[in-house]
């Protein structure tokens, strides 16, 4: 779907994603797209080729964060733009469901969403590892927004945010 509403802006389509299933199928509804199996630790693509990249609940998947900065940094043209969105590190806090947590440790969270229906299991991240020095290396800050997504699942019935979008701008010394 994300893919076909990019189109929609006459853009040219690339992906990634690390389910052979699921690059068939978006390669079967956007034929002229170039879409690869692959991860944002090691993206299959030539450098300094997109003017942006965007990730929709993909960062969180990865144990290490700084390492995609890098990647996204080297096939982005100059002045390139960073746009993702990802579970908020509070949700996943409050997701490991027990007295004694620690939002420093880090270990894999077992989400829920649409009542019960899709459960992922990820590993935990702070803030400070998406605002990491990586980042600011890299990347200029443009905005930060958090919200909250009633797919996600309601811990004790509690509402906090489940996720955050961050857009950047590639630093022109890069």
């Amino acid at each position: 779907y994300d893919l076909s509403q990019i189109k929609l802006k006459q853009a040219a389509v690339f992906g990634i994603d690390a389910s052979e299933e699921m690059v068939k199928l978006a390669q079967q509804k956007n034929p002229e797209g170039t879409i690869k199996v692959g991860f944002f630790e090691e993206i299959p693509f030539q450098d300094h080729l997109f003017d942006v990249v965007i990730s929709k609940w993909a960062f969180q998947t990865s144990a290490n964060i700084d390492p995609i900065y890098h990647e996204i940094a080297q096939v982005m043209k100059k002045n390139g733009q960073l746009i993702y969105l990802s579970c908020h590190p509070i949700r996943q806090f409050i997701e490991k469901k027990r007295k004694g947590k620690d939002y420093f440790k880090k270990e894999i969270v077992e989400s829920v969403f649409f009542d019960g229906l899709v459960t992922a299991k990820e590993p935990s991240h702070t803030l400070n590892e998406y605002l990491s020095p990586v980042f600011f290396e890299y990347f200029t800050l443009e905005s930060y927004e958090e919200g909250y997504d009633s797919g996600a699942e309601k811990v004790d019935g509690d509402i906090y945010p489940s996720y955050f979008i961050i857009k950047a701008r590639l630093k022109n010394n890069r």
